[in-house]
């Protein structure tokens, strides 16, 4: 329900339904981001999903949202594919997921963030739970991917790692194949 109503989401439905939603989604472009953003992190302390698809998120919402996920102590599910925030709003959203202690699976398809990835690495390492991670069409090559190859063994519960629509070239694969090959969960 929270769906059809988010664009007029305000301050008055928000304390109605403050520690009552459990899911979010929405896909496309949301009227007065930041305004719908701020109140959201007033009404998700229980919120276990959230899915803000191609919501033309910048690095500033990304700061934002950052807010609601540190909230969210139960938070399983985060996609946010197709927000083209970039290593600015990779940055503010990793602290914040590093203390979301139940996040199994991660969404960042087509988010520009090739030249931050050495943020995730804390994601890996801290998120003892995550078990899928999409890093698909991000442009990331095999030196962008490189940061993280010790962190996905530290990942022990990861059986899922999207990285098509990449460029890893020769160097990447090999590493990539290494990786795989020392980590216990990526089969």
């Amino acid at each position: 329900h929270l769906v059809s109503v988010l664009n007029t989401l305000d301050r008055s439905i928000a304390a109605g339904w403050s520690g009552k939603v459990k899911r979010l989604h929405c896909q496309g472009a949301l009227s007065s981001k930041t305004a719908k953003l701020d109140v959201l992190a007033e009404l998700c302390t229980k919120i276990e999903e959230v899915g803000l698809i191609d919501c033309g998120l910048n690095a500033t919402d990304i700061a934002l949202l950052s807010a609601v996920s540190g909230n969210c102590c139960v938070l399983r599910h985060l996609n946010l594919s197709g927000n083209r925030f970039g290593p600015s709003g990779l940055q503010p959203l990793v602290q914040q997921l590093r203390q979301c202690s139940n996040l199994s699976s991660l969404n960042l398809r087509k988010t520009m963030i090739s030249d931050g990835l050495e943020h995730l690495r804390h994601i890996l390492i801290e998120c003892k739970v995550l078990q899928h991670l999409d890093l698909s069409e991000n442009s990331i090559s095999g030196l962008h991917f490189h940061p993280l190859s010790d962190a996905f063994c530290e990942c022990k519960c990861l059986t899922f790692l999207d990285l098509t629509g990449n460029r890893l070239s020769i160097v990447g694969a090999q590493l990539l194949a290494s990786v795989v090959w020392r980590c216990e969960a990526l089969e």
